[in-house]
């Protein structure tokens, strides 16, 4: 897998809104959303952490929070400062791995004192790190309490008792200098692709280990059915570490690995290899199985992708965009958007001619060729398409018909409603436009709710969804799989992933990179609308805001993202803020 572009984390929010993962000291409040700390440029290598053991006759709530400190330490040494905090019969009482619970500062930790020892604990918090190391954003206003014992060993207070479920507190600073996230690689379903998860794990000398361990679970249940894995099941790591040597990580691994077939120890190599060199000092891996050498590619060490057949998922970007005006469409050229003559220059045509479309029909997206385009009446009732000079209208299928959007696998999505249910229906685009009709595609976990727009990757496996329920509340963006048949067909979208918590309204979305999503959002009600970069790890970051801001497309990942808005014109992302490109009735990527 291929580097991924700026992400931006942990932890700002606005003034009555929910909490935005970004920032690199801590939450701060006011009126704005903060601009956060690039993940990307940080250094992903085991950072010494020196807690304190307890002080000679600290209080109990000196205790407590002496011990919240020291959880910061991942090493196995820092752990032990930690457990210092305890009387030495209660050691197992603390689980460190029963989830990490992240507060801005100490400012948001309040302590109230009971009698015999007691000590309640409560802390403002704005994420959640569950045991598989998947990061959820919480609400403003969410708290997590804790209650705890502690008893006078030799005069000094130490911790008896704590909830199981306490895990790690940890603040937001301590938490970026000590996780990140990390793509976790599966195989694509008839491809020699990997489509990433992403996680969050401790930056620790063990962090080689840690990744392998993850990588050796089962595909994550939003992917099940369209991603799979090389590796067999009961197989795990023997001995249980992972050393790097030269460069070279050495992946011993249990001998049910001997029951891979090549296909399936290709497949595990790409997986291991992208995973295991997101670690700076890995350069390429050795496999071993049962204690022999796992033959893959006809070499001892898998240093590329390429040595295997296998790529990273693809990038989301074209040559030319789509350029409304009116009824007029025209290609422009990525190259000259940002020129002073904005949508004034003619630029070269990817060499498909482009259909006129009348005013009334909005909505627009152009598939990934340029030659079939698609819109819907202003009424939603009606889907109309063009290609090869000839048109044809479809009706009378759903209703409140939204922004139709092509795959790369010859289908054309379009979210509607039959009836009073949601409804998501693909059309084949290779066929005859006129026996082109829309087949119904399963997705039950949209009941009750309204599709805002749908947008699918790149890699024809996932789409990104935006629906509230009924009366148009309780906003969500979910990323889900899409189970095809033999033939590529689509049939169902399985259960999804939800993402970008802090939400509470948006208009549209599109994939930035393969584990982007740009959302046009809002957090709170006196926050207007502005694009967000919402990340498949778990965090959302709000970037400048353009007034009126309305659609979002790009036209080649971050950097190239383009945002429309109500009056019509469109802004390009130029650094951190936008530059004004013109008047235009809106701007399509290919395929998007």
């Amino acid at each position: 897998m291929t580097d991924r572009p700026a992400l931006r984390v942990l932890l700002a929010a606005t003034a009555g809104a929910a909490v935005v993962l970004a920032g690199c000291g801590g939450v701060r409040t006011g009126t704005s959303v903060q601009q956060g700390l690039s993940v990307a440029a940080r250094p992903r290598v085991p950072v010494r952490v020196v807690p304190l053991p307890p002080q000679e006759g600290a209080s109990p709530e000196q205790i407590v929070r002496g011990f919240l400190r020291a959880g910061v330490g991942v090493e196995d040494d820092e752990r032990a400062v930690a457990r210092g905090y305890f009387v030495r019969d209660s050691l197992t009482a603390w689980r460190v791995d029963a989830g990490l619970w992240v507060y801005p500062d100490e400012t948001a930790l309040k302590f109230t004192a009971g009698p015999d020892g007691r000590l309640d604990v409560s802390a403002r918090v704005v994420a959640t790190i569950d045991r598989d190391g998947r990061l959820t954003q919480l609400g403003q206003g969410t708290t997590r309490r804790a209650r705890f014992h502690l008893r006078q060993v030799g005069g000094q207070w130490r911790i008896a008792d704590l909830p199981a479920d306490f895990g790690l507190w940890l603040s937001s600073s301590d938490l970026q200098r000590v996780y990140s996230p990390f793509e976790i690689g599966y195989v694509a379903a008839g491809a020699k692709v990997l489509v990433p998860d992403v996680r969050w794990f401790p930056v620790s000398s063990a962090l080689t280990t840690t990744l392998a361990r993850a990588q050796l679970g089962g595909v994550p249940r939003y992917l099940a059915g369209v991603v799979g894995t090389g590796v067999p099941a009961a197989t795990r790591l023997d001995p249980s570490a992972v050393p790097v040597v030269g460069g070279i990580a050495a992946v011993s691994l249990s001998g049910a690995a001997l029951t891979a077939t090549a296909e399936q120890r290709q497949a595990l190599a790409a997986q291991f290899f992208a995973t295991l060199v997101q670690v700076p000092q890995v350069n390429g891996i050795a496999l071993t199985a049962g204690g022999t050498p796992l033959d893959v590619a006809g070499a001892p060490v898998v240093t590329s992708l390429e040595q295997l057949g296998y790529a990273a998922a693809p990038a989301t970007t074209a040559a030319a965009v789509v350029v409304r005006r009116e009824d007029t469409l025209s290609w422009q050229d990525r190259s000259v958007l940002l020129d002073a003559d904005r949508f004034q220059r003619s630029t070269t045509s990817p060499g498909v001619a482009l259909p006129k479309v009348p005013i009334g029909w909005t909505r627009l997206a152009v598939s990934r060729e340029g030659t079939d385009v698609a819109a819907v009446s202003g009424d939603g009732a009606e889907l109309a398409r063009w290609r090869g000079g000839q048109s044809w209208r479809i009706s009378g299928f759903a209703t409140g018909l939204r922004r139709p959007a092509y795959d790369g696998a010859g289908g054309l999505w379009v979210a509607g409603r039959v009836g009073d249910r949601p409804a998501v229906f693909v059309l084949p685009v290779n066929d005859d436009l006129r026996k082109a009709m829309p087949k119904r595609v399963v997705a039950d976990w949209l009941a009750g709710r309204t599709v805002i727009t749908l947008r699918v990757a790149r890699d024809d496996l996932r789409a990104a969804i935006l629906s509230t329920d009924a009366r148009g509340q309780d906003l969500r963006l979910d990323v889900t799989g899409i189970v095809r048949d033999r033939s590529g067909s689509p049939q169902r979208l399985t259960p999804p992933m939800r993402l970008g918590q802090v939400l509470t309204t948006a208009t549209d979305l599109c994939w930035v990179d393969s584990t982007t999503i740009a959302v046009v959002g809002r957090s709170s009600a006196a926050e207007s609308l502005r694009p967000y970069l919402v990340r498949l790890d778990g965090t959302a970051t709000a970037l400048a805001a353009v007034p009126g801001a309305r659609t979002v497309t790009t036209s080649g990942g971050e950097r190239g993202l383009l945002i429309g808005s109500d009056d019509g014109r469109i802004s390009a992302r130029v650094g951190n803020s936008w530059q004004d490109l013109g008047v235009a009735s809106g701007v399509v990527l290919p395929g998007d």
